[in-house]
């Protein structure tokens, strides 16, 4: 599907679900940004953002309405994240570089915070939230280095990436402000095991991929060799 007037990541694939979407409200959004926005300081805005997620959840942590606070926090990083990769590519304002090491290493930062609010508000699932964090983590890692071994940033695994993910943690977060905690009981050893799964699957992949790769390069190196004894005979 062409994403018109906006140039995408094109290292980017395995898209999920609502990226197509996404990419289409980018598209309409980035040219209308401020100028005293760019890439450096969206990506930046994420910590920002995880500062405040922290702060507000050790102040605020005996309301189980700070979630719609966390609720807040996590739009506003998302349209951050969403801008600042989409700005710098628009204005061609490079930082290639610099963005792929600070943006990611700051989404993984705000979503240590994010666990960081859930150990004060909701103190009881903690061992499930500490659980999230290792194996989100821990997929995080298996992306960033396939794509250093690929060249391709995988977006998702079965149609889920992070905006899918963020949507239905927004999601649990309003029934929990809205309806109460017991319906964690059901939902995040659901959440958990999913998310094991799909990190098995991820690492699976990976080597998979990883093997292939340095097979083909094998080949490649045997076929130059034989050529070079091929020039050298003749």
């Amino acid at each position: 599907m062409e994403i018109p007037n906006h140039q995408a990541d094109p290292t980017k694939h395995k898209t999920p679900i609502l990226w197509y979407f996404e990419q289409r409200w980018i598209a309409a959004v980035v040219p209308h940004l401020p100028d005293f926005l760019n890439g450096k300081n969206l990506t930046m805005a994420t910590a920002l953002w995880t500062a405040l997620m922290i702060i507000i959840a050790i102040v605020w942590r005996d309301h189980i309405s700070t979630l719609w606070v966390v609720n807040a926090l996590i739009i506003f990083q998302y349209f951050t994240d969403c801008m600042d990769g989409a700005i710098g590519r628009y204005r061609k304002s490079g930082l290639i570089r610099w963005g792929h090491f600070m943006d990611h290493l700051l989404d993984f930062i705000f979503l240590c915070a994010i666990m960081i609010a859930y150990f004060y508000l909701l103190p009881e699932f903690s061992y499930y939230f500490l659980a999230i964090l290792a194996i989100i983590g821990s997929l995080m890692v298996t992306t960033y280095l396939m794509a250093g071994i690929s060249g391709k940033f995988r977006m998702g695994y079965f149609r889920i990436g992070l905006t899918e993910i963020r949507l239905i943690v927004i999601i649990m977060n309003i029934l929990v402000a809205c309806i109460g905690t017991g319906l964690l009981k059901y939902l995040l050893p659901i959440f958990t095991g999913s998310l094991f799964l799909v990190l098995c699957y991820a690492i699976f992949r990976g080597q998979q991929e990883a093997e292939r790769l340095d097979k083909n390069l094998d080949n490649n190196d045997h076929k130059a060799d034989n050529e070079n004894e091929d020039r050298k005979n003749i």
